[in-house]
């Protein structure tokens, strides 16, 4: 012990170099840090809730524009479940309400869906659900015709049935923008005012900073990314076209607090309309469980 001291003592001029250099560069690496409010966060990789995270991710363009609902039963027969009486009643005042709501755009589910249906006269366009079932043998038949329906089938029901969902499309471009550098460099590229190329190179370069602030982690932009450097012009193209059709909205987000607030509002909601013996989840989140 007496050795370092005195080793300090008698180098103490660099020992104080030293700390102030590892200071000042552990303050600017403190500078770097970005604040990550995002539920994935809060979860292990591998967990159910990150899954269904990426699965939407990879669906829908732009997860911060997009919250999803999805309900479910231990029901053994789901077909009479999902479409008994008092669960679409329950679930068509839910959508009503969440029309009404702050920054919702629009509301996608099966008790306000259209329903496109070819017929000898043409094509007849209306609503999928008209009258709620009052029987089993209704409710049956209508959870087939919405499990065969191409539209529906993986959206806003499951293969087996179990799980209907309720998409809520936020307004765009709500909220300043995460990283106003990218946002102007975005927009240039969409309005395509400048070379496309040498935007493209920049955002090349810029790619690490962009995936940090992009809301979601939708696939198809992280690979558009990583084609900007690609040596085949039509995969380079390609890649920039995909980046100039979104823009800054990939940079954009709805405020942290004003998307919690939606979501807080969509909660309680469902808390107070969902019948028992129902299962819901908010984007991945299990939000409230209803049990027999």
């Amino acid at each position: 012990m007496t050795g370092i001291v005195r080793f300090l003592i008698n180098h103490r001029l660099a020992v104080l170099a030293i700390i102030c250099i590892v200071s000042v560069f552990l303050g600017w690496r403190a500078l770097q840090l970005r604040e990550d409010l995002s539920f994935e966060t809060l979860y292990l990789a591998n967990s159910p809730e990150i899954s269904f995270s990426d699965k939407f991710a990879e669906t829908f363009e732009n997860v911060n524009d997009m919250i999803a609902i999805a309900i479910t039963t231990d029901n053994p027969d789901p077909d009479t479940a999902m479409f008994a009486p008092e669960f679409l009643s329950a679930m068509r005042r839910i959508v009503q309400c969440i029309e009404t709501m702050k920054y919702v755009r629009t509301v996608y589910s099966l008790v306000n869906a259209r329903y496109i249906e070819a017929t000898e006269e043409g094509i007849d366009v209306g609503e999928f659900i008209t009258d709620i079932p009052t029987n089993i043998v209704e409710a049956k038949k209508l959870a087939v015709k919405a499990r065969q329906y191409p539209l529906y089938r993986g959206r806003l029901i499951s293969d087996d049935g179990r799980y209907v969902g309720i998409m809520v499309q936020m307004m765009d471009m709500v909220g300043a923008p995460a990283d106003s550098e990218l946002a102007s460099l975005l927009d240039e590229l969409s309005a395509g005012k400048q070379d496309r190329d040498a935007l493209a190179s920049r955002l090349w370069h810029m790619r690490y900073r962009l995936l940090s602030v992009m809301e979601g982690k939708n696939s198809r932009y992280k690979k558009a990314l990583e084609q900007l450097a690609s040596e085949k012009k039509e995969e380079k193209d390609s890649a920039i076209q995909l980046l100039a059709s979104a823009g800054s909205r990939l940079v954009r987000r709805l405020g942290v607090e004003d998307r919690r607030r939606v979501i807080h509002e969509i909660e309680e909601l469902v808390v107070r309309e969902l019948p028992h013996g129902y299962k819901a989840f908010i984007t991945g989140m299990n939000v409230v469980e209803r049990d027999y």
